[in-house]
């Protein structure tokens, strides 16, 4: 696999992707244009905030699996554009949490005693000691705005100086800023985008991007993905055969179905598989829709291509049916029919199978050749489809038990027909 680093990262990140086997190309700075000509051929995008990953430049991404940002924010990536093509975005929000902290605290040091313009004063040859007499920390209460991770550090670290709380340093809304009126008045005080630009915080966020990236691409794990929450336990040992299940499913029901397809109801039962019931829903999307459609699908965009379609898609849970302690069941309705399949993992390894529709014919029979002929004929007859069977008997030439799974209610009085041929008997209908 390939990846681009189309920004300044610290070797650190090379170096571990190529160690893992990959093919790294370092290329910063790259233009816009350029960047859109180049990036079909790679799998992987690493960025820190200079590269603006638009969604004309994901549109021509076709291999991407995943967009890494060496740092917090991910206001320079078109998140929405990842997730319809379904690339995993991914951040380093703690990296450079410490880095920031320290920044905002040498911010409110220097504010409370005034050390920017003391210093630019002492530069001008003068000694204005009394004009600079500032304040302490201790004992005061400092506004704060937001209790994030840098806050909470900051507040931490105040209590050192005898402080109830501590402030968030604030941001720009636009970098750099155009009005500079806030700058210039002499209680403020300003830097560039600085919280994160040590040399510490830069080496970590580049080895953290590096070890998520390579995770994610061996399939180890995801960690860090600020658009696809659900994948974080798709690989789970105890989720991960339930993900198949579902996938087959709606792979199932995409080859079964007859008519236009206008619900999916997907629900989940067995308390253990709450937390993945959106998981395991666009798991069965996802079967469905490769079926379907000819542009990639996966766990990150199928809820988005069912919400673009117009499927109406809902998601249930319910207590534990049955003998079954986790089953899945997805029930659909196109404009020509609606349809039951449910499904459970056996061994938690064995995904199967275990119940299709609600109708349900029972019947006894001696086992000999054309009995289930007659039957399959009586309900052809009656335009009652078959949806599978199943069939059991003691020792050949005896009696034998065959259940049989129809589309439609079976009406009395072919329940009767079916019990006048010769070598039938017990017949029963069951609804589910």
């Amino acid at each position: 696999m390939r990846i681009l680093i189309s920004d300044p990262v610290e070797q650190t990140c090379a170096d571990i992707l190529g160690a893992q086997g990959f093919q790294v190309d370092l290329r910063p700075n790259l233009p816009a244009d350029e960047l859109r000509r180049i990036i079909d051929v790679y799998d992987a995008l690493i960025i820190r905030s200079g590269t603006r990953v638009t969604a004309e430049i994901i549109a021509a991404a076709k291999r991407m699996k995943v967009i890494g940002r060496a740092g917090a924010g991910v206001d320079n990536v078109d998140v929405d554009a990842a997730t319809r093509q379904g690339i995993v975005v991914m951040n380093t929000p703690g990296g450079n949490t410490i880095a920031a902290t320290e920044h905002t605290l040498s911010l409110l040091l220097s504010l409370c005693r005034n050390v920017p313009q003391a210093n630019e004063s002492i530069k001008q040859g003068k000694w204005e000691r009394s004009k600079y007499i500032g304040t302490e920390l201790s004992e005061k209460t400092i506004g704060i705005i937001g209790l994030g991770k840098i806050d909470r550090e900051v507040a931490l670290r105040c209590q050192a100086f005898g402080s109830s709380t501590a402030p968030e340093e604030g941001l720009w809304m636009k970098e750099p800023p155009v009005n500079h009126q806030l700058v210039q008045h002499p209680r403020v005080i300003a830097t560039p985008h600085l919280g994160a630009s040590t040399e510490e915080a830069q080496e970590k966020v580049a080895r953290q991007i590096a070890l998520q990236v390579v995770d994610f691409l061996k399939e180890r794990g995801v960690s860090g993905a600020v658009n696809a929450e659900a994948l974080q336990t798709a690989l789970k040992s105890e989720v991960k055969p339930y993900v198949l299940l579902a996938e087959k499913l709606g792979s199932l029901v995409a080859q079964v179905m007859n008519g236009q397809l206008k619900k999916v109801v997907v629900t989940c039962s067995g308390a253990s598989l709450f937390p993945s019931v959106e998981l395991l829903t666009a798991a069965v999307l996802k079967g469905i829709f490769t079926h379907v459609m000819s542009e990639p699908v996966n766990l990150v965009n199928a809820l988005v291509i069912a919400e673009e379609v117009g499927l109406l898609v809902e998601q249930q849970k319910e207590s534990e049916r049955d003998s079954y302690t986790n089953l899945i069941t997805l029930r659909y309705e196109t404009n020509k029919e609606a349809r039951r399949f449910s499904g459970t993992v056996f061994g938690n390894i064995h995904p199967r199978l275990v119940r299709i529709d609600d109708f349900l014919l029972f019947y006894s029979n001696i086992d000999r050749p054309g009995m289930l002929a007659g039957v399959g004929a009586i309900l052809a007859a009656e335009e009652i489809n078959i949806a599978g069977l199943s069939l059991g008997r003691d020792q050949p030439g005896r009696k034998a038990l065959t259940v049989i799974n129809v589309d439609s209610p079976i009406p009395p009085d072919v329940l009767r027909k079916l019990g006048e041929i010769d070598g039938v008997f017990e017949v029963r209908a069951v609804r589910l």
